[in-house]
C-alpha cells in the first residue's frame, strides 16, 4: 500500500461520498415511496449487510447483533452498528443531521438592532417594510 497525503486521502474521501451518495439515489426513492414495514424490511437489510462487510461476518451472526441491545454489543460491535446506523441515515433514507447545514441564526444584538433602526429612519416611508425597500433601493445603487 502506498503512502498518501492527508489532502489526497480526504480529496478521495470527498469524491467517494459523492459517488455513493449519486449510486443511491434509486435507494432514497424507493425508501421515501415504501411503507411503514418497506422501510423497516429495508433499514434492517442494509444495516445487516453493512455489519456484514464492515465486521467480515456472516448473516446470522451480523443478525444477531442487530438484534442485541446496545449495552449487549461489544464496543466494536456498537461501533459498527453505529456507523451502520449513519450511513443508512445518510445515503438511504436522507435523514442524518449530521451532515446537513446547520440553520443559521438571525440573532441580531440589540446593539446592533438600535444601529439598523437608526439607519432606516433616514428613509421617508410609512411603514418599516416601505422603509427598508428605500434602503435597499439606495444601498443596490451604491453597488
Amino acid at each position: 500500500m502506498s503512502n498518501i497525503s492527508h489532502i489526497q486521502f480526504f480529496i478521495n474521501l470527498g469524491n467517494n461520498d459523492r459517488l455513493t451518495l449519486d449510486a443511491s439515489k434509486p435507494l432514497h426513492m424507493a425508501y421515501t415511496k415504501g411503507d411503514a414495514w418497506q422501510r423497516n424490511t429495508m433499514r434492517k437489510e442494509c444495516m445487516v449487510a453493512y455489519i456484514m462487510g464492515n465486521l467480515k461476518v456472516l448473516e446470522s451472526v451480523a443478525d444477531r447483533i442487530l438484534s442485541q441491545t446496545r449495552t449487549e454489543r461489544s464496543d466494536k460491535h456498537q461501533k459498527a452498528y453505529r456507523i451502520a446506523n449513519e450511513r443508512f441515515t445518510y445515503h438511504v433514507s436522507r435523514t442524518n443531521n449530521k451532515v446537513k447545514p446547520q440553520a443559521k441564526s438571525y440573532r441580531i444584538e440589540p446593539k446592533m438592532r438600535d444601529m439598523a433602526m437608526s439607519f432606516l429612519a433616514e428613509f421617508e416611508g410609512e411603514t418599516l417594510v416601505e422603509q427598508i425597500k428605500a434602503a435597499k433601493a439606495l444601498l443596490s445603487a451604491m453597488v
